[in-house]
């Protein structure tokens, strides 16, 4: 399981993902990840999920507290999400809020 982050052009910041994003990982990602999220030049914030197998159900708070911090919910975004994945995001009805793709 992994975590790499890129700040590109100074305003967006890219969290790529690998593993099964289980609660156990996510907290231990967590106060990391808001640091970034709290930095007052990020408008944009990308989670790349091309290497997730799993998410949680702690994973979808992150996105939410990743979302609360920007100033429009479009301004985040999933990428690169398997079926499965994305199927947990559109039952939860969260790709009404955001992009998932």
């Amino acid at each position: 399981m992994g975590l790499e982050v890129e700040k590109i052009d100074g305003n967006k910041m890219k969290f790529n993902f690998s593993g099964r994003m289980d609660t156990g990982q996510t907290l231990l990602w967590e106060n990391d990840m808001v640091g970034y999220f709290n930095d007052e030049e990020v408008e944009y914030i990308e989670f790349d999920l091309a290497e997730v197998t799993y998410i949680s159900s702690y994973f979808i708070r992150l996105c939410t507290l990743a979302i609360k911090t920007l100033k429009a919910p479009k301004n985040f975004s999933v990428t690169n999400s398997i079926p499965e994945v994305f199927n947990i995001f559109a039952m939860a009805r969260l790709t009404e809020q955001f992009n998932v793709d």
